[in-house]
């Protein structure tokens, strides 16, 4: 995992949740990461409701192209884990930055 994914996972697990789940639960969130100083980017996330048999998640970064935002492949990529079903082994996150 490199520095920004892992930082953004720390700040999703600490960030207060405005999703369907408490903080640094499993399911889905869509909504702001803010520090003290305000929204550092908005984030579109998904976490397994349950754990693999092996106790391993793979954590998939969502990119967005240019001009693009936190929801552009962030459906698609869930709808085909889903297909794969491999949707509980798969942390998502797909983030907008606060850039233009």
């Amino acid at each position: 995992m490199n520095f920004i994914g892992a930082a953004i996972l720390c700040a999703a697990l600490a960030a207060p949740q405005q999703g369907k789940r408490g903080p640094g639960g499993p399911g889905e969130f869509a909504g702001e990461l803010r520090d003290k100083t305000g929204p550092l980017m908005r984030v579109h996330m998904l976490a397994p409701e349950r754990m693999p048999p092996i106790r391993s998640l793979a954590l998939l970064i969502v990119y967005h192209g240019m001009n693009g935002n936190e929801n552009n492949y962030y459906a698609g990529t869930i709808e085909c884990l889903k297909r794969l079903k491999l949707e509980n082994d798969f942390v998502v996150i797909a983030g907008k930055s606060k850039g233009a």
